[in-house]
Formats: structure tokens, sequence, C-alpha cells
């Protein structure tokens, strides 16, 4: 009986191997399940979204996108999720205000490179409400603008 299994080398190296592709598979498969879940994010009521105005404008420098919000509106829009698109693909990435109120402009920089990998063309901004206690999106109210 002169059986010969693998070396102690090879058989960690398969672990290791095994390791890589399961974690690949997982950073893949929850990255796309941020994104769904941004885009089926509970919609605020119309009577909740109805005061809700805002003008929005984009420079790009690279992979970030320079925004300036302003509220025109009558609610405080507590945060917004901003859709980056490049030439070929989009990532999406929730963006507090710190409660943009009535009136007020705020300037923010957006960094859109983590699942994006290529210059930043246009953005898309979805205003985040806050009903009770739970955060809710205002889809119909969303702007898209080009990068410049």
């Amino acid at each position: 009986m002169n059986k010969r299994g693998i070396s102690p080398l090879i058989a960690t190296v398969l672990l290791v191997g095994l390791v890589v592709i399961l974690a690949a598979a997982f950073f893949i498969f929850f990255s796309g399940q941020v994104k769904l879940q941004a885009e089926k994010a509970d919609v605020c009521s119309p009577t909740k979204a109805a005061g809700i105005s805002f003008t929005t404008s984009c420079t790009k420098d690279g992979n970030v996108a320079k925004l300036t919000i302003k509220n025109t509106g009558k609610p405080s829009i507590p945060g917004v999720w901003v859709r980056c698109e490049g030439s070929s693909k989009s990532e999406t990435i929730l963006h507090d205000l710190n409660t943009l109120k009535e009136g007020k402009t705020k300037k923010s920089s957006i960094k859109c490179n983590e699942l994006l990998e290529e210059p930043v063309t246009q953005v898309t901004i979805i205003p985040v409400l806050v009903n009770n206690e739970k955060a809710c999106t205002v889809q119909e109210k969303s702007k898209t603008v080009l990068c410049n």
C-alpha cells in the first residue's frame, strides 16, 4: 500500500485559490444587490413628495463629480441617491446632504470610481426624504445632468 496524495504546498495553493474565487463571487453578487436596493427603495407618497424641487449642476474632475444642489422647494432634503454614469457603466451612491433646507445650496464632491472605473459623463440625482423614520425616494423628481 504505497498510496500518495497531493503535496501540502499544492493543497494550500488550491485552498487559497478557492477562497479568492468565493470572495470575488461574493463581491460581485453583493455589489449588484446594493445597486438594486438603491433603485428599488421605498417610494415616498405623492403628498410627501409634492413640494420637492431642486436645481443641480455638475462639473467633473476625472471620476469625481462636483455637484451643486439648490433646494428650491418647501421640504428640507436630507439626502440624495447619486447615479454616476460613464460611457458604459453606472454606479449608485447614497449621499448625505446634512438636511438641505429650503433655499439653501450645497456643493459636494462625489467619488464615482469604486465600480465605474471610467470618467463620469453624467449624474442622476434622486431626492431621499425621511418618512416615519424610514428613507423613501422621490423618483419622479429625479434630475439628470451632464458633467462638463
